[in-house]
């Protein structure tokens, strides 16, 4: 198995983004029409968010929001899990926990990469997963 930067664990949320889910929790009584719900969301949601829209938004909001930290002790086959070692999306932390409870897994970092890795060092990227798979 390969995980590339994936969202397994959920972090703690920090204070700061306690003050934006309560936020937009009461962002409809502050906001009576949903055009300027939507501004206020587009202003505080995560980046990637804004970007998605129908099925694919739904889809990435239950990722963002599935812990699945207890299943990963469960994971029997070999992984490599790679991560980006600026990733912003899902810190580098994240990686080190996954790595911690999949027991045969190898954790390898690119550095001078945020969380597209397969966008920003693709080349990299490939040579590691051959080298995994070889």
């Amino acid at each position: 198995m390969i995980l590339c930067g994936a969202p397994a664990i959920k972090p703690k949320p920090s204070s700061k983004q306690k003050i934006i889910s309560f936020l937009v929790k009461i962002a409809k009584f502050i906001f009576p029409s949903q055009k300027a719900r939507n501004i206020f969301y587009s202003l505080l949601g995560p980046k990637d968010l804004k970007k998605v829209q129908g099925v694919m938004r739904e889809t990435f909001k239950k990722v963002v929001s599935e812990d699945l930290e207890f299943y990963l002790g469960q994971i029997k086959s070999e992984t490599l899990i790679v991560w980006g070692e600026k990733d912003k999306m899902v810190p580098l932390s994240i990686a080190y926990l996954i790595k911690e409870k999949i027991l045969n897994s190898e954790l390898v970092i690119i550095s001078e990469a945020g969380h597209s890795v397969q966008i920003e060092k693709p080349k990299k990227l490939v040579k590691i997963i051959a080298d995994f798979l070889n």
